[in-house]
């Protein structure tokens, strides 16, 4: 009996034993099975690295943006030269699509000087496959005493252009016509600080400009207009007296400019039989009304003696005053014009503005009528790139015309 039991008991343990033994089998299968499905993972992470690197990477206008944010050559103690530039596209009906390039040059004065500007040049070139070209050199220099500073330029522009005429008259009733206007200036402004933001001196101009490639309807209207030679030279000397208590000279957001220019042109320094006069003026305001927005006010006049010739006369038009009529289209010896810009930062880089003016063009002064104002209003969009300027684009209209402008900084 005793036996019986052992047996039994030997029995009953064996057979736990081997039970344990299946239940731990199956678990470990289980846990292996387990095990092999959390190892396994088809995700192609080859492919999801090149997805987060194409998300991550800038676009080309990001690119653009950033590059022209940052300065060519950076500011240091020891370099007191700050270059800046930039390279772009630009738009005008009168031009087309044109390529443009510029770069502005930032010099210390180390004086204490009654302004904080700092001496500047630039460079500044445009072309486009219509033929037109523009180059500029332009710069402002202060000497060691702060009290006195140089400006000067030299501007060489050739521009084929639509014609209607000369005269108010005629851009309205005459059908256009073509020719290439070339026009070339030089100039120098030595002025000397007198009191606070007053500054008085003197002014050296000189201007050559040429008419050519006219069909023989073009001809005809230098002849109705009583214009019969194509090319002029000229020189002169004036004086000059400015206020000027704006913060910056680009982008201004707070101050009064006002510049006034009276030169006489003798007959001897052109090849023009009479002794000429010319008188510019120049009053811009920038007061700012809200928080990111400034109110900009031009005016402006431009006013030649009746012996002037055809190639000097002031025209309406372009990207900075009267944005909106075809440059050249009305021309005569006398402008006057007027233009207020409401401009307001949105937000980041962008900003908007919305302006409206009206102009008029005149052989004499007594010949000034208000029912030939020409009126102009128009709305545009800036973005901001940095210490090289900010992006324009303007469209404006005016009296049965319209125009797209893209250009760099602001108008005035």
């Amino acid at each position: 009996m005793r036996m019986r039991r052992i047996l039994l008991l030997f029995g009953f343990m064996l057979a736990a034993t081997f039970a344990v033994q299946a239940t731990t089998m199956c678990l470990s299968q289980d846990s292996t099975a387990t095990q092999r499905k959390t190892i396994y993972d088809p995700t192609n992470y080859s492919q999801v690295r090149t997805n987060l690197e194409r998300a991550s990477r800038k676009t080309f206008w990001q690119r653009f943006v950033e590059r022209m944010r940052k300065p060519l050559i950076e500011n240091s103690p020891e370099n007191k030269f700050h270059l800046v530039g930039s390279v772009g596209l630009g738009y005008m009906s009168e031009t087309g699509v044109m390529l443009s390039a510029r770069a502005m040059g930032l010099y210390d004065r180390d004086i204490n000087g009654p302004l904080d500007f700092p001496s500047i040049i630039s460079v500044a070139a445009n072309v486009s496959v219509t033929g037109f070209y523009a180059i500029n050199i332009a710069g402002e220099n202060y000497f060691t005493d702060g009290k006195n500073r140089l400006s000067y330029g030299v501007d060489l522009t050739s521009l084929p252009i639509r014609f209607w005429g000369l005269g108010y008259e005629a851009a309205k009733v005459n059908p256009r016509t073509e020719y290439t206007k070339k026009y070339h200036q030089a100039k120098a402004r030595y002025l000397h600080h007198v009191v606070n933001n007053f500054w008085v001196g003197a002014n050296l101009d000189f201007r050559y400009g040429y008419g050519g490639e006219f069909d023989p309807a073009g001809l005809e209207y230098l002849l109705q207009g009583g214009q019969s030679r194509r090319s002029a030279t000229s020189a002169g000397v004036g004086l000059v007296a400015e206020y000027d208590s704006r913060n910056t000279r680009i982008n201004t957001t707070k101050g009064v400019f006002v510049s006034i220019l009276a030169e006489m042109r003798p007959e001897f320094m052109s090849n023009i039989d009479d002794n000429l006069w010319h008188i510019t003026a120049v009053a811009d305001m920038f007061q700012p009304v809200w928080q990111g927005g400034v109110l900009a006010i031009d005016l402006y006049g431009d006013l030649w003696s009746s012996a002037t010739p055809w190639v000097f006369w002031p025209a309406i038009g372009g990207d900075n005053r009267m944005r909106g009529y075809y440059y050249g289209r009305y021309t005569d010896r006398k402008m006057l014009s007027a233009q207020a810009e409401l401009r307001q930062k949105i937000y980041g880089p962008l900003s908007c503005c919305a302006w409206g003016g009206a102009a008029s063009l005149f052989s004499s002064h007594k010949l000034f009528d208000f029912s030939e104002l020409l009126p102009n209003g128009g709305v545009g969009l800036r973005v901001e790139l940095g210490k090289s300027g900010r992006l324009r684009v303007d469209y404006g209209f005016g009296r049965k015309s319209n125009e797209l402008v893209v250009s760099i900084n602001e108008a005035f």
